[in-house]
């Protein structure tokens, strides 16, 4: 179960590089997400887009939203309602890993959830 305001960082949820498109091999993953709040209609989720730092910030923190918003509409497309889930983009602003190494870049490029209520 999702703790409140505790962030959940999902390993497999990708894109195709440079864009907002969902591999397909995140769907499976996304479908536990979709499960978990099917199961559990009072959950309300904040849906954060990470990136790495290379390119340019702004452009980083258009892509980070773009994600986020390809999750929420991945699970609004599965059934769940869209006032239950928030999509934030933030780019490079938040690095869990040091941007200086590949391993490091790739942690930084993710979706995160929080339980919100």
């Amino acid at each position: 179960m999702l703790e409140v305001k505790k962030p959940i960082a999902l390993d497999g949820i990708y894109f195709r590089s440079g864009s907002a498109e969902l591999d397909p091999n995140s769907e499976s993953i996304l479908d536990k997400v979709f499960e978990t709040l099917n199961d559990n209609p009072d959950i309300e989720v904040e849906i954060h887009g990470h990136t790495d730092n290379t390119g340019g910030a702004d452009l980083n923190r258009r892509l980070s939203q773009k994600r986020a918003e390809s999750v929420k509409a991945y699970l609004v497309d599965k059934g769940i309602s869209a006032t239950r889930m928030t999509a934030k983009g933030f780019g490079p602003d938040r690095p869990i890993a040091p941007n200086d190494t590949p391993a490091g870049r790739a942690k930084n490029r993710r979706i995160e959830f929080y339980r919100i209520k």
